[in-house]
């Protein structure tokens, strides 16, 4: 019995201590961030910005670039949340200083932990950030890859705010009162082989998972929203070349933005213009990105990711990813 209530008074002392180095920020003029390809929404400060793989498209952008923050998926089945922040606090270049604490803990009901930075990891590395490391739900597949934990990283001082407001999309896509969609046109699955000169067209969907009526723009290409497509190199287009979708999916007219009714969906096309922009074989990535509609307040909403394989050749055909060669991905697991 005394054994156990030395350990529950070291973790409540632990816990105490990350509180008070992390000085709390007051959650005033925060926004939604919500993130269809991580799966997972959460609130940040409003000029905060996701880091790469999602590239904030300029019209998007806070004239405060100076914060940030990380979202990414790793790990497998067969990994514990608990060796993967052992494995991060132990790297070799150090992240977090030279003696990090790792505390553990359940997010959502999910088994965590918290990689806590040494008093000298500014010293040696310029950094301020902890890092969540927290087992999905049920796990995610991100381009050709099933990934157990979802990663967050922020500045100390906020973590435990982001933390708080953290809720999975998987597998409840209802935890995001507003979700946006995309999918290649006639073709099942996220992985698709195009051949040069082929026309493009994603099926874009809106869907207020809200209890409000909204009215959202979604006319202009360089206000509204963004198809941001990425090369494996990291270079970044941003592209949407709209076209009129067909009859059951009319857009709204221009001066008009769509009114969603609560818990309802909204359904458009979208022809990325791909071969007008990148006319050479590669791989790419491509995901949506919008405000979050006015009437939820401030906020960013990423719509999940998809890839597109460009292959010489002329025509029109379009097939799904047979391609079983090893490619990168945006995150890495560890297994």
């Amino acid at each position: 019995m005394t054994k156990q209530v030395v350990i529950q008074i070291g973790i409540v002392c632990l816990a105490t201590a990350f509180l008070a180095a992390g000085d709390e920020p007051s959650e005033a003029n925060w926004q939604t961030f919500v993130d269809g390809t991580q799966k997972v929404t959460l609130r940040c400060p409003v000029d905060w910005k996701p880091v790469p793989p999602y590239d904030v498209a300029p019209a998007m952008r806070s004239q405060d670039r100076s914060r940030d923050f990380g979202l990414s998926a790793e790990g497998g089945e067969n990994n514990t949340a608990q060796q993967l922040c052992k494995d991060d606090a132990e790297h070799i270049l150090r992240p977090f200083g030279t003696n990090p604490a790792i505390r553990p803990m359940k997010v959502q009901g999910q088994s965590a932990c918290l990689i806590w930075p040494s008093a000298d990891q500014k010293k040696m590395g310029g950094d301020n950030d902890a890092k969540l490391i927290v087992k999905y739900p049920e796990p995610v597949k991100i381009d050709d890859t099933v990934y157990s934990f979802l990663t967050l990283y922020a500045d100390k001082n906020y973590i435990l705010a982001l933390i708080r407001s953290l809720k999975f999309l998987a597998p409840d896509p209802k935890n995001a009162p507003f979700v946006m969609e995309i999918a290649f046109d006639g073709i099942d699955g996220s992985d698709a082989v195009f051949k040069i000169g082929a026309p493009v067209v994603l099926t874009l969907t809106l869907r207020n998972n809200s209890e409000r009526v909204l009215r959202i723009p979604f006319s202009d290409r360089d206000a509204d929203y963004r198809i941001i497509v990425s090369d494996l190199g990291d270079r970044t287009e941003l592209i949407a070349k709209y076209q009129p979708p067909e009859q059951q999916h009319k857009a709204a007219p221009a001066a008009e933005p769509v009114t969603l009714n609560p818990h309802s969906v909204y359904q458009t096309k979208i022809d990325t213009g791909l071969q007008y922009q990148l006319l050479s074989p590669f791989v790419h990535t491509l995901h949506g990105q919008m405000r979050l509609p006015a009437e939820l307040g401030p906020g960013l909403v990423n719509s999940n990711t998809l890839r597109l394989t460009l292959v010489a050749g002329q025509g029109s055909e379009t097939q799904p990813n047979q391609n079983q060669r090893q490619r990168p991905s945006i995150a890495s697991p560890r297994n």
